[in-house]
C-alpha cells in the first residue's frame, strides 16, 4: 500500500520518522484513495476469470444448449455489480474525503499546520477572498485579500490580513490593513491588529475548496451548486464531479460489459491465457 500510494516513504519518513506506526498510519489513510483507484479494475478482472472459467468448462455452450442466452448469463452479474457499486460509492463519497483530509491534517502536524499552501479563491456575494494558507480543517486562514464590490462591480474597499481565526462561529482578522476606496477621493488605510469579519463563509467551505475536488462528498458539492455565490468556480464544473460521482455504481456495469466480448472470443478460439491479457 505504501509503495502504490505515490507519495513516497521518503517524504513520510523524512517528516515523521522512520517507524512503522507512521507508515501504517500513512498506509491506512491512503487505503480508501487505493481502493476507490483500483475497485473498477478489479470487477473487470473478476468478470474476466468467471466467464473465462465458464468457457474453459464449456458451461456456456451448456447453457446456450438448454435455452439461457448469453445475454441473459451477463444479466445474472447485475445484482452483485449494482450492491458493488453502492459500496463503490460509500468508499468515494465518504471514506476518500475523510481519509484525504485525516491525511492532510496528519502529514502537517510536525511542521507548520498548513492544510494546503496554494491560493485559495472563492466568494460571498459582491465580495472576492482569497487566501493563501488553510488549516486546522479551515478554522485557521493566512495572508487573506479581501475584495469587496458595490452593486456596479466597482472595487470599494481592499483588506489584507495575516491571519483570520474562527471561534465559537465567529471570524476574527489579526495585522489588518485595510484601504478604502471611495470616488474622487484619496485612498484611505488604516491599519488594525485586530477587526472583526462578517460573512456568511464558513471553516468548511475554506477546507473543501483547499482540496482536491475529487475528495469533495456529494453533500458538498450539492452545497456548492445550491450556493453559486460562494464556490471559486462555475457551477457547472460542481454539476460535473456531482455526476461523476452518481455514475460510479453504473461504471461497474460497463466494466462488466467489456469483459462479455472477450468471453465471446475465448468461446471460439480458445487461448485464456491470451484472451485475458488482451482482456486487460
Amino acid at each position: 500500500v505504501v509503495a502504490a500510494a505515490g507519495a513516497g516513504p521518503p517524504d513520510i519518513t523524512a517528516r515523521h520518522g522512520s517507524n512503522l506506526s507512521a507508515l501504517a498510519t500513512y498506509a491506512v489513510l491512503r487505503l480508501p484513495q487505493l481502493v476507490n483507484l483500483m475497485l473498477p479494475f478489479a470487477v473487470l478482472m473478476a468478470a474476466l476469470l468467471c466467464l473465462a472459467r465458464l468457457v474453459r468448462g464449456n458451461e456456456i455452450i451448456a447453457l446456450k444448449a438448454g435455452g439461457f442466452s448469453f445475454y441473459k448469463l451477463l444479466f445474472a452479474f447485475v445484482p452483485i455489480a449494482m450492491i458493488t457499486g453502492a459500496l463503490y460509492f460509500i468508499v468515494n463519497d465518504q471514506l476518500v474525503p475523510w481519509a484525504a483530509d485525516r491525511l492532510a491534517i496528519w502529514d502537517a502536524a510536525p511542521n507548520a499546520p498548513k492544510v494546503n499552501s496554494a491560493p485559495v479563491w472563492l466568494r460571498d456575494g459582491q465580495v472576492l477572498v482569497g487566501v493563501e494558507g488553510v488549516a486546522e480543517e479551515g478554522h485557521v486562514l493566512t495572508n487573506l485579500r479581501i475584495f469587496e464590490r458595490n452593486d456596479k462591480g466597482i472595487l470599494t474597499q481592499q483588506i489584507t490580513a495575516q491571519k483570520a481565526v474562527n471561534q465559537d462561529g465567529k471570524w476574527t482578522f489579526f495585522d489588518t490593513w485595510r484601504f478604502d476606496m471611495r470616488e474622487q477621493q484619496n485612498t484611505e488605510a488604516i491599519y488594525a491588529a485586530q477587526i472583526p469579519w462578517e460573512t456568511s463563509l464558513t471553516p468548511a467551505h475554506f477546507a473543501n475548496l483547499a482540496t482536491d475536488p475529487a475528495t469533495l462528498s456529494f453533500r458538498d458539492l450539492v452545497q456548492f451548486i445550491i450556493k453559486p455565490n460562494v464556490g471559486a468556480r462555475a457551477v457547472y464544473f460542481y454539476e460535473t464531479w456531482m455526476y461523476h460521482k452518481l455514475m460510479l455504481p453504473f461504471s461497474l456495469l460497463v466494466m462488466i460489459l467489456l469483459a462479455a466480448p472477450v468471453a465471446q472470443g475465448l468461446q471460439r478460439q480458445g487461448g485464456m491465457a491470451t484472451g485475458l491479457a488482451l482482456g486487460v
